[in-house]
């Protein structure tokens, strides 16, 4: 049935093909674009054609080698002709485009066509649509560059649809590029990586190149796309159209219902064939078997042998056993199936042994001769009644106590051998080679079927894996069909002779038949322990079965159906060709009518319509003449009745003119407020333009938060469709909201409600599909004449590639200033010695050297520490430690280090410290770094004999902590920067070269860390007073990886 479904899809994908060829061929401008759409249909015609004969099991694999290369090679021109397509169409495609592409084409056709780079040789099908060939070195090669340029084609697409000028393009672009998708993936998947990986899965190329054919012909018909204006369903299309689909559907139809009784019969009659091959088989056996009884029997009852055991020692009995030993040797050189025949005495002891190795018969001299009492087949067959045989189970060869290589299938015959006096005297027992017994077996084996042989404890006798067979023998447990495959054996062992089932597990059948030996004799039976025991009333038997693949039987069909599909193919280009001369034959007059009205609508209503035909057309073609004929009367009459009246529309026209000047006054006035109006409905007309295609999520809502408009860009951030949207409050855990903490929405409510301000800052919120991100937004209130809030706009930007960019940037900051520490650390280390004069004298100008690189070596380190700590920050993995801190303590401490900075600068520290500041659980470390860096910069940008002003106190449930200088203070036009990570205002850059511009940054991260907030108010070339609040609570202690680093 999948062939039939392939065939379904490549007849019509092929009349795709052919309508838009001849369409295009018809309707072409000459333009490139027009012409590249002409060479990808007739690629794709020429490709469907040459794929579908790959779905052909051919015999002969070096014709089917030759129909998949060239298969490839209509492939690859087809991928390169819709690349050309694409460029041309995204106006992309020039001269060195053209030349590349036609080098690439050249080159790969080649190697496809006539190398075994690509495709060395074809297979056999296993099944329809797949694969079948066997991949060449160069192969992958050839799969990277087709993968690549179908990329390459999705990105053009893309491009052309993100850059789409208006709707109608961008609707045209969608359809291409999902079209284009399926191109993409299709193929890249089925075709090419899946035969490079060895899986084996039906090819759904031509499925994807139909659905781009059809989404060219529905662009054609729908948006009159690729500057195609006539209409490509005419009515001659339709007509072609119906004919053809009237036409091949029933043959389609008939064809399946062809292709359901062909494959049923065929099974059935696969079935019987194996169950009568089956059958002879075991007629063979059985004659085989039995053939090998009566040569027992004839040798036991021979005259010599007779002879040679009623004799007494002496000449008579060595003449008897010359004698025996020619017939033996006579025996098996004529039988040809006997390894062995021996005579054992009743003590187990060879008296005589003939072998037959590949044809050698061999008497085995006294010597060689051994004694086989401790076997089992000895004594099982030393005890039996008289003309009673012991038939040993099949199984392989031993000598000297190993299986004897190459394997050597055996089954023995043995009967007692008794005097005329009634006395046991010993046995004879035949090896009977069975290999070639096996061998027929294995004749069954063909292309679409497996055969098998089991012995009654299911172990394999054959196998199509000979690895698997004599697992019995070889201490192989695993090789038994119970453990290979209970299903089968579930069935197989059922008490039944002859049977065929389904398999419970493959795509197969299965016919077994049951074969027994002599039910009235002894058998011998191992255990897992190699024990004999004889058992009584007990069937020795073999299972013979066979697999008959379905799948291989439906490749056999759809090759015997090859003729049928050709067939079908002729046809079909015949229907075409008949649908196309009767469908111009019918719509002829019908164009000549419409030829008829375009002269006669241009005013020459003398023309008639010629049509004659006795139809409906030729009584249309009269009734319109007719028509035209009282047309042509009226407009006589008319043109009378125009005469008069002008006469007395020229006398008025003169009264008319005086009101003409009065309203034309009046008019210009009105042009002019229509311009304006035209004016503000253009810029509102780009205004919802810039805003629909806007990047970021725009929406408007109430003064209440329900949502009254979003643009575009709200489903593509957050993943919910507008419909969802509208008239629902945005921001919410129902849509996009509610990750924020209650204080959070409290504070943007209050701030853009009551206050009347916009707001800005960070939102995390959530997709439709759970995916959290992270926003930057602006939500600014618009009001009324009176103040009051009438509508909110929000604008919301997607940063969550941004915040991750940022940690990407920490962490290799982290990871760059660690590895920068140490070395740091060396150079500062061996300076101080060598300043210390540890290493040996130094002059003057040796110090001052080193002196400089000391100093600059301390700033890198402040540097380090800086990014270390901004790292840590930014990171998460800032270590909190909080501990009971006296703050004044700790700012007394700060003052004491930095009392060298300030007595150098002549300054003067003035400490305001309330009386009434509690002890906070702080982190000790972090608040000292708040304390130096505010103090640090008062001093380092307060000119010399300055004044720094610290002040600390208790205001309800905070400290505030300020820090004031009269130094040169910040530009206005910069303070909103200032606690920007690495800024620095200009006026400091100017006078201080040292500075990483982080400490400011660290401060806010620290003091907000804290729960509390820093500002600060500056006037330049006045000073600057740095607050900061600190919360009584204190802080919570948080798990890190270290605090911060100390920096000057």
């Amino acid at each position: 049935m999948i062939f039939f479904v392939y065939s379904i899809v490549y007849f019509l994908s092929l009349f795709l093909a052919v309508l838009l060829a001849l369409f295009l061929i018809r309707n072409r401008d000459g333009s490139e674009l027009h012409r590249y759409m002409i060479l990808a249909s007739i690629t794709s015609f020429a490709w469907f054609i040459a794929d579908f004969f790959t779905f052909i099991n051919f015999r002969d694999l070096d014709i089917y080698l030759i129909v998949w290369r060239i298969s490839f090679a209509a492939s690859w021109s087809l991928i390169i002709s819709i690349s050309l397509l694409l460029l041309s169409y995204t106006k992309k495609l020039n001269i060195y485009g053209k030349t590349f592409l036609s080098f690439l084409y050249l080159f790969f056709a080649y190697i496809i066509l006539f190398t075994n780079f690509i495709i060395p040789k074809a297979k056999t099908l296993t099944f329809p649509g797949d694969s079948s060939y066997y991949i060449g070195s160069a192969f992958i090669y050839l799969a990277v560059t087709m993968v690549a340029i179908l990329l390459f084609d999705f990105y053009l697409i893309l491009r052309a649809y993100l850059g789409s000028k208006n709707d109608r393009e961008k609707s045209i672009n969608k359809i291409i590029l999902r079209a284009v998708f399926l191109v993409v993936l299709l193929p890249t998947v089925s075709n090419l990586i899946l035969p490079s990986l060895g899986i084996s899965f039906p090819r759904l190329a031509a499925l994807s190149v139909g659905i781009f054919l059809l989404t060219v012909i529905y662009l054609i018909y729908k948006y009159a796309a690729f500057n195609i204006k006539d209409r490509i369903f005419d009515i001659n299309t339709k007509v072609s159209l119906s004919i053809i689909l009237v036409s091949l559907i029933p043959i389609l139809l008939i064809s399946a219902g062809f292709y359901s009784d062909a494959r049923d019969i065929l099974e059935k009659e696969e079935l019987k064939n194996e169950e009568h091959e089956i059958s002879i088989r075991e007629t063979f056996i059985d004659a085989f078997l039995n053939t090998s009884k009566q040569d027992l029997f004839f040798l036991v009852n021979s005259s010599n042998f007779q002879g040679f055991i009623n004799s007494e020692q002496g000449d008579q009995l060595e003449n008897y056993k010359k004698d025996v030993v020619i017939d033996f040797s006579q025996f098996s050189k004529n039988r040809n199936i006997y390894h062995q025949i021996r005579y054992i005495d009743k003590n187990g002891q060879e008296q005589i042994r003939v072998d037959n190795v590949n044809g050698v018969v061999e008497n085995i001299p006294q010597d060689r001769l051994q004694n086989k009492a401790d076997r089992y087949y000895f004594y099982e067959a030393i005890d039996l009644d008289p003309g009673t045989i012991y038939i040993s189970p099949l199984d392989l060869n031993v000598e000297n106590g190993e299986v004897e290589k190459p394997y050597n299938p055996m089954i023995r015959y043995a009967t007692p051998v008794f005097d005329r006096g009634g006395n046991n005297v010993g046995i004879i027992i035949l090896n009977i080679k069975v290999g070639d017994m096996l061998q027929y077996i294995r004749t069954i084996e063909g292309p679409y079927t497996s055969i098998y042989m089991v012995n009654s404890d299911g172990y394999y006798l054959v196998h199509p894996d000979r690895n698997k067979e004599w697992g019995f023998m070889l201490d192989q447990e695993e090789n038994n069909i119970f453990k290979d495959d209970s299903g089968i054996a579930q069935e197989i062992f059922s008490p039944k002779d002859l049977f065929q089932i389904s398999c419970p597990n493959e795509e197969c059948y299965i016919n077994s038949k049951r074969i027994y030996l002599d039910k009235n004799v002894y058998f011998y039976l191992m255990d897992d322990h190699a024990e004999s025991f004889q058992i009584d009333n007990q069937e020795e038997y073999w299972i013979v079965y066979s697999k008959v693949d379905k799948g291989a039987l439906t490749s056999l069909l759809n090759s015997s159906l090859y003729y049928i599909y050709v067939l079908i193919f002729i046809i079909f280009i015949i229907l075409v060709l008949i649908s196309l001369f009767f469908s111009r034959a019918l719509v002829r007059p019908i164009y000549k009518l419409k030829e008829g009205i375009d002269i006669i609508t241009q005013g020459d209503f003398e023309h008639r319509v010629n049509i004659t035909s006795d139809d409906e057309i030729g009584d249309l073609s009269l009734s319109f003449n007719q028509m035209t004929e009282a047309i042509q009367d009226s407009r006589k009459e008319i043109d009378k009745k125009v005469k008069l009246q002008t006469k007395e529309i020229v006398n008025k026209s003169k009264e008319l003119e005086d009101q003409q000047s009065a309203i034309l006054n009046v008019l210009e006035d009105v042009e002019e407020e229509k311009e304006k109006t035209a004016l503000v409905a253009r810029d509102l007309e780009k205004f919802k333009l810039a805003v629909e295609n806007a990047y970021s999520h725009i929406v408007i809502t109430d003064s209440e938060g329900i949502c009254l408009y979003a643009n575009g860009s709200v489903e593509r951030i957050t993943g919910f469709s507008i419909k969802e949207v509208l008239g629902k409050k945005v921001g919410t855990k129902e849509n996009w909201g509610g990750l924020m903490s209650d204080d959070f929405y409290h504070k943007l409510w209050r701030t853009i409600k009551i206050e009347k301000k916009a707001f800005s800052g960070e939102v995390k919120n959530k997709r439709k599909n759970g995916e959290e991100y992270d926003s930057f937004a602006i939500i600014s209130p618009v009001l009324d004449e009176h103040g009051h809030v009438k509508f909110f706009v929000g604008i919301e930007r997607d940063i969550s590639k941004e915040k991750q960019i940022d940690r990407a940037k920490s962490e290799f900051v982290s990871l760059a200033s660690h590895q920068l520490r140490t070395p740091l650390s060396t150079i500062n280390w061996y300076t101080e010695i060598l300043l210390a004069e540890d290493a040996g004298k130094l002059n003057d100008e040796q110090k001052d050297y080193l002196k400089e690189v000391y100093k600059g070596n301390q700033r890198m380190v402040d540097l380090v520490n800086a990014l270390l700590n901004v790292s840590r920050i930014e990171l998460g993995t800032l270590a909190v430690e909080p501990e009971e801190t006296d703050l004044i303590d700790l700012a007394e401490s700060v003052l004491n280090e930095i009392k060298p900075q300030v007595s150098k600068r002549k300054q003067k520290i003035v400490k305001n410290f309330g009386k009434n500041i509690p002890k906070i659980v702080l982190d000790l470390k972090l608040m000292r770094i708040v304390f130096q860096n505010y103090i640090s910069n008062a001093i380092k940008y307060t000119p010399e004999k300055g004044q720094i002003e610290l002040t600390m106190k208790k205001q309800k449930n905070k400290v505030l902590i300020s820090v004031k200088d009269n130094g040169i203070g910040i530009p206005k036009r910069q303070q909103e920067k200032i606690f920007q990570k690495l800024f620095r205002a200009d006026n400091v850059r100017e006078r201080e070269t040292d500075g990483t511009g982080l400490g400011l940054y660290i401060v806010k991260s620290v003091v907000e860390q804290f729960g509390g907030k820093v500002w600060f108010e500056s006037v330049e070339n006045k000073g600057t007073t740095f607050y900061a609040t600190i919360p009584l609570e204190g802080v919570k202690a948080k798990e890190g990886t270290r605090g911060l680093e100390y920096t000057k």
